[in-house]
């Protein structure tokens, strides 16, 4: 692994340790504790309309709208897989069996 994919592994891995630490933390100020809190629909739902700013921001030529968004999408995205309680190892997994098929 080299020294970028290390360094991205571990900020999601910091970030699935935060996002754990909130949604049980009954913090109401906590944005996470809240959505968590909302349920899955209300997560999907957010998830879905991170997914829509993604592609409008990708159909522009303002990359740091990408990045900012894509950044949206992916927190969004480890916020629902903790809620199926799955997480990103889990994704990661699959995506070395792909690689490996």
């Amino acid at each position: 692994m080299t020294s970028k994919e290390e360094k991205f592994t571990e900020i999601l891995k910091y970030l699935e340790d935060i996002i754990d630490k909130k949604s049980r933390s009954k913090d109401n100020d906590s944005y996470i504790y809240k959505l968590s809190q909302k349920g899955l629909n209300r997560i999907t739902q957010k998830f879905g309309e991170e997914a829509v700013e993604v592609i409008i921001a990708a159909g522009t030529d303002n990359k740091q709208d990408l990045i900012y968004e894509t950044a949206d999408l992916v927190f969004h995205l480890l916020i629902l897989l903790r809620r199926k309680k799955l997480s990103i190892e889990d994704i990661a997994k699959e995506l070395v069996r792909r690689k490996n098929d």
